[in-house]
């Protein structure tokens, strides 16, 4: 999966996190580090009953970069 691909996935789940049950992925399925960190913070949240959201998936993993976070959004718009 290309960087583009991993970023516009992670952006679905952001907008609709049932993507999160419905997809068979794994973090070790990205390829990109900070990927990688966005989408077992997203499991994390998903795991704990809380909406995957931008602030939830910062406050499961403090080394996020939230500015590149902000613009996943950007992915698919």
């Amino acid at each position: 999966m290309s960087a583009e691909h991993e970023a516009a996935f992670l952006a679905c789940v952001l907008w609709n996190q049932d993507i999160l049950y419905k997809t068979s992925l794994t973090e070790e399925h990205f390829l990109y580090g900070e990927h990688r960190r966005i989408y077992r913070a997203m499991q994390k949240c998903a795991d704990d009953g809380v909406k995957v959201d931008y602030i939830a998936v910062c406050d499961r993993d403090a080394e996020i970069t939230k500015g590149y976070l902000v613009t996943l959004g950007d992915k698919i718009a």
